[in-house]
């Protein structure tokens, strides 16, 4: 169902459908291919995320799920993304998929 959703919206409440199911009742994950065409967005976003971890493993000495150094992740990922870049973010989160 989720190969292939037509860019006229054909298909778009089957495919939501079927990530509602597997999110509530499936495995929790699903996997999407050539979301993005704009590789260079992807690039650009990769470099904010890159700075903003760069940033906190430079203060967060640990947290609940393991010492510092060991995970790397970014609570307020949207605030912290937007606020860093707010055209990256828009055009990023633009994509209907997401």
């Amino acid at each position: 169902m989720l190969r292939k959703v037509h860019q006229n919206g054909d298909g778009r409440e089957q495919v939501m459908d079927e990530l509602y199911r597997c999110l509530l009742d499936g495995p929790g994950v699903y996997v999407v291919r050539s979301c993005f065409s704009d590789h260079a967005l992807l690039d650009r976003v990769d470099k904010v995320f890159d700075a903003i971890i760069s940033s906190e493993r430079a203060s967060i000495k640990a947290d609940h799920f393991a010492p510092g150094g060991k995970n790397d992740r970014i609570w307020n990922s949207f605030q912290k993304h937007g606020a860093m870049d707010p055209a990256s973010f828009v055009e990023y989160y633009s994509n209907e998929i997401l």
